[in-house]
């Protein structure tokens, strides 16, 4: 296995954790945010792995920049990983949390985010959707998912 596919699988992981909400919050909060972090820097994984074809790794950069959805995951990521975002790619933030509790079954936590264009999108939503485009662009790559 490349190394980016591990990196890919540990975001699999990450987004299985978050499809799961019963557990703690903070816990539940640790994960949607670490699937953010590890979901954009794929992307780094692909850059550096020595076994990813030189032209892929040079390009890879460029192909994501193309990618509403990991524009979105590149604001989150970064303003978790440094308090505040000081270069924002399209000005993605997390704008709330929404606890729904229904008597008799689990809580569920929804993260709204704002998607730098004044619409919202739930963060599992969008983490989904941030996996289903790393498979579409390796796929167009010629890289294995």
């Amino acid at each position: 296995m490349a190394a980016y596919q591990d990196q890919l699988t540990r975001v699999r992981r990450f987004l299985a954790r978050i499809e799961q909400h019963n557990r703690p919050h903070d816990e539940y909060d640790d994960d949607m945010w670490s699937f953010f972090q590890n979901c954009w820097h794929v992307k780094d994984w692909i850059k550096y792995d020595p076994g990813v074809p030189s032209s892929v790794r040079t390009s890879i950069e460029a192909t994501v920049m193309g990618s509403p959805h990991l524009m979105i995951c590149a604001d989150l990521a970064n303003a978790r990983k440094h308090l505040v975002l000081m270069n924002p790619r399209i000005g993605a933030k997390h704008s709330h949390k929404n606890y729904r509790i229904v008597v008799g079954e689990s809580s569920k936590v929804e993260y709204l985010i704002d998607t730098g264009s004044g619409t919202k999108v739930d963060g599992l939503t969008l983490a989904r959707a941030c996996v289903t485009e790393w498979e579409r662009i390796l796929c167009a790559i010629g890289l294995s998912a």
